[in-house]
């Protein structure tokens, strides 16, 4: 009985712990949430107040600085939106699809055959695929013996879902947890994800070249006291920022484009991979179905092939080389 009472008050113990770290984590990336709006608002306003208004002074162009001016709020818009929408949409969770059937007189008498335990892996569940999906989907059967379990969610744990600890949820097609969206990138918001890595890098890009050229061209030498402090701090910083995003964010258009997900593509032991034979139908898998290539950079809603639990007609499996050796 003490042994017992010792090992409950262990679990309690560690289960507080993890609770207190994630509680920390999970506040620290709030306050980056926080950084990253005043830095974009930052460079916004360094923009239009500094890169912006020296050009109008040195050209006296207005329709340069209107193109100057429109392409710049253009980029700065996509890098808000689909920040936003990559912290807000939900990446996508087995909650969101399973739901315990409490009331199943086969589960009841199987867990009277087995002292009761209401977390064991027998436990059916009601399907419960989301409306917002692919209509192709919501027909197809899902034979719940083919999924895992994941013990700490007691939920099943369908094909490219992984458990965060972070966020303490069973992810569907899980990426990665990123702090600075307080959020796993998933199923339901990896589009967002690599969206937001290409604006910031094109907006990025864009301010720097403008700055590049105001910095080392002797025509903006008799404006030079026109610019507020923040201009020599801010173009070096979008120019790291320019450099880092195209490295991180070329990287997830390369798993985007192989069909992997960063952890699948960091699992030397997979067996299988849900790489489609065309690349178009990668692109698909994470930014739904489009007409024309241009599409995929707009703000999107659109349905996507599959609804993050059913992966039919999609798995390829590895052929194993067995090479003799005499």
């Amino acid at each position: 009985m003490q042994q017992l009472q010792e090992d409950y008050q262990s679990n309690f113990n560690k289960a507080n712990k993890k609770y207190s770290v994630n509680k920390i984590l999970s506040c620290f990336s709030k306050l980056l949430i926080v950084f990253c709006y005043l830095l974009i608002s930052t460079i916004m306003y360094s923009f239009i107040f500094d890169t912006t208004m020296q050009y109008h002074l040195v050209y006296s162009n207005t329709y340069l600085t209107i193109a100057i001016l429109l392409v710049g709020l253009l980029l700065s818009f996509n890098v808000i939106l689909n920040y936003t929408f990559v912290i807000q949409v939900s990446p996508g969770t087995t909650s969101e699809y399973f739901i315990p059937i409490q009331n199943d007189t086969e589960n009841n008498e199987s867990q009277v055959e087995n002292n009761a335990n209401p977390n064991l892996r027998y436990l059916k569940f009601h399907y419960t695929p989301k409306l917002e999906t692919n209509n192709a989907q919501q027909n197809n059967i899902l034979d719940q013996s083919t999924l895992g379990f994941c013990n700490q969610c007691s939920l099943p744990k369908p094909k490219r879902t992984h458990h965060c600890s972070i966020c303490n949820k069973c992810i569907l097609k899980m990426d990665h947890h990123c702090p600075w969206i307080n959020n796993c990138v998933g199923y339901q918001n990896h589009r967002y994800f690599v969206l937001f890595l290409t604006y910031i890098f094109l907006g990025t890009s864009f301010f720097t070249l403008l700055n590049l050229n105001i910095v080392f061209s002797t025509d903006f030498e008799d404006f030079k006291n026109k610019r507020s402090s923040l201009f020599s701090t801010l173009w070096v910083l979008e120019l790291a920022l320019s450099w880092s995003t195209g490295c991180f964010g070329g990287w997830n258009w390369f798993l985007v484009l192989r069909g992997f997900t960063a952890i699948e593509f960091m699992d030397r032991n997979r067996k299988t991979t849900f790489e489609r034979e065309e690349i178009i139908e990668n692109l698909k898998q994470v930014f739904g179905d489009f007409k024309y290539l241009f599409q995929i950079l707009l703000p999107s809603f659109r349905q996507l092939p599959s609804n993050g639990v059913i992966w039919s007609n999609s798995e390829k499996r590895f052929e194993k080389i067995n090479i003799a050796v005499d």
